[in-house]
């Protein structure tokens, strides 16, 4: 993973190839902090999708590992803050 000042993170995809995805917000709840990321353009991913990840704290930021949120009620809380925190950024729907 790696950050940049334009706030693109770049994780590796399934296949080993570099994914670059946009960072839309950070939220820390119940002692994790969980990143919002949506692919950029023609990344191979569904374009208008949000990922939650849960940030894995390393020694630097470059050293940090993210893990996708996979229970449904979990990342619904989250995605109702990230929603609520955003309402003036983004224009949201629930999938």
């Amino acid at each position: 993973m790696f950050y940049d000042e334009n706030d693109v993170i770049i994780l590796n995809g399934e296949d080993g190839t570099d994914v670059l995805f946009s960072l839309l917000d950070s939220i820390d709840y119940e002692g994790y902090e969980y990143v919002f990321l949506m692919p950029l353009p023609d990344q191979g991913e569904v374009e208008d999708e949000v990922y939650i990840f849960r940030v894995i704290e390393g020694d630097t930021m470059a050293d940090e590992d993210f893990e996708i949120v996979e229970d449904e009620n979990l990342a619904e809380e989250l995605y109702d803050i990230f929603t609520e925190r955003n309402k003036d950024r983004f224009t949201v729907e629930k999938g």
